[in-house]
């Protein structure tokens, strides 16, 4: 009988900055996490790494003053060197901004994308939160202010690429709701359910160069556009299998 084969995987951070505690404890239980299912003879695959595309990674290196890819590098190799002093087994590290496998998957995941008509253009207005990278709507504010760090998002208005995530509301929550698709724990996975239940929205997956000041993945055949950093970090667990 073929041998159960798992696949641990972190969160990839930003390297705006140096690592910190927090992290340490999450890839050293993923690390506990690997050796458990390698000493029970299981194929075991441990993946790790960091999101070296995102826009805090680029203000961080104008507050620096320094180039970008001096701060990423930099920040990014004392992720790497954790392996030493905290034991790591780690049997990949993935860097998104310089590891070859990772731009040729995106690209082909982009593709995929949009070849299944999942991707359009369109313009579009809203208030922006840098640290968490992404967009909020005023509802989901606590007094005009992002809840996770306090600050006042910006309003951006640019034209990007959007990701047709409501076409798909039914068929997450069918394969969730069949155990196909496990989320664990049970709580987890009822939130999921209920965000899922409230409506899916379509979400932008691109930004401008401009905004971006050029750091990043580039949109396939779009030059004025590169892609949302969570499109393309969190491909990273597909990338990485090459």
């Amino acid at each position: 009988m073929t041998k159960q084969r798992f696949y641990v995987t972190t969160a990839i951070p930003y390297v705006n900055g140096r690592p910190h505690l927090g992290f340490a404890l999450e890839i050293v239980q993923a690390d506990a996490l690997a050796r458990h299912w390698r000493q029970r003879g299981a194929p075991v695959r441990f993946l790790t790494g960091t999101d070296d595309n995102s826009l805090k990674n680029v203000q961080a290196a104008e507050a620096e003053g320094v180039p970008v890819r001096d701060l990423v590098d930099r920040n990014a190799a004392a992720y790497a060197a954790l392996r030493d002093p905290l034991g790591l087994s780690f049997d990949d590290f993935i860097r998104t901004s310089s590891d070859p496998r990772h731009p040729a998957g995106v690209e082909r995941l982009w593709r995929a994308c949009q070849a299944s008509g999942d991707l359009y253009r369109k313009l579009y207005q809203g208030l922006y939160c840098v640290g968490c990278e992404q967009f909020f709507t005023p509802a989901e504010l606590e007094d005009g202010r992002c809840p996770e760090h306090g600050t006042e998002p910006r309003l951006v208005t640019e034209e990007n690429w959007f990701f047709r995530l409501s076409r798909h509301q039914g068929r997450l929550a069918e394969l969730i709701e069949s155990g196909t698709l496990r989320i664990e724990p049970a709580s987890r996975r009822n939130e999921v359910l209920g965000f899922i239940a409230g409506g899916l929205e379509d979400f932008s997956v691109s930004r401008s160069v401009a905004r971006s000041r050029g750091w990043g993945i580039g949109v396939p055949d779009d030059p004025d556009q590169v892609i949302y950093v969570w499109f393309d970090a969190l491909a990273n667990y597909l990338t990485a299998l090459g």
